[in-house]
């Protein structure tokens, strides 16, 4: 019950400075269902934004267990899945951590996957099926802020939406990168959100599967190499996104399916 939650994060909070907590129940109260914005700049700043976050997935029925302060006694979660519902779109954010994002026709989620070992930390054991998309893309910014895989400097994210249809896959792309921006301006980080959709295409599967990698970042190195020939996959494959986006910013790549917002 509530009771128990409160208790529950009072105790996880108790770890983390300054203390804020009773502010940040009496905000909860007052605005239940909808993410609370933390905006202090300090080392700290993003554990509050993952605890007010941890409290939507509550109060929206996903939460189950989630705890910040427990020094990694959980095991890492692997995903969160919803075999009852028809997965419409894919969406996929590579910083690294790769994470997958299971949506169905509704935009309610009915998965979140790590697919690499960073990913797992970012999700530690949140739950997030039957959460809404903007809920669990707040708390997935928040936690790769908390963990520090995002800052001042690694501001970079590639968002990559696979849907068979490609206006609703647009239309994603456009939401999921606004959401993003918001999460990370939130903070006072200036991100560059770097967004495509994807099709069907044997070669960056074969390219993906090869690496080890997401087919997102498969694709967009692709067109990396393709725009320079003076580039190779084997040199893109193991550098961040920030990285892949700063090589591509200094010698002036661009194209037209990629969209880009923010400096890297």
């Amino acid at each position: 019950d509530d009771d128990r939650l409160i208790q529950r994060i009072r105790s996880a909070y108790s770890h983390a400075k300054p203390d804020r907590l009773n502010d940040i129940l009496s905000s909860c109260e007052q605005r239940k269902g909808t993410v609370i914005n933390m905006n202090e700049r300090k080392k700290n700043r993003f554990v509050p934004i993952a605890i007010a976050a941890a409290l939507v997935l509550a109060m929206v029925g996903g939460f189950v267990g989630y705890t910040l302060g427990n020094n990694g006694q959980d095991a890492p979660a692997t995903g969160t899945d919803d075999a009852g519902r028809l997965v419409e779109s894919v969406i996929t954010l590579d910083v690294n951590p790769s994470i997958e994002i299971d949506v169905d026709s509704t935009d309610t989620v009915t998965a979140v996957k790590a697919l690499n070992e960073d990913a797992r930390v970012v999700i530690g054991s949140m739950d997030f099926t039957g959460s809404s998309l903007e809920v669990t893309v707040n708390a997935l910014i928040g936690s790769m802020l908390t963990n520090g895989y995002l800052d001042e400097i690694r501001n970079s994210i590639l968002v990559s939406v696979s849907d068979g249809d490609a206006t609703r896959a647009s239309t994603l792309q456009d939401s999921v990168s606004g959401m993003i921006e918001a999460a990370l301006g939130t903070g006072g980080i200036d991100g560059a959100v770097i967004s495509q959709t994807l099709s069907a295409d044997a070669a960056v599967t074969n390219l993906a599967a090869d690496y080890n990698i997401t087919e997102g970042k498969a694709a967009l190195i692709s067109k990396l190499v393709a725009a320079d020939p003076t580039l190779t996959v084997e040199s893109l494959v193991g550098l961040s996104v920030n990285d892949i986006a700063l090589i591509a910013s200094s010698r002036g790549i661009s194209d037209s399916s990629v969209t880009q917002t923010g400096t890297a």
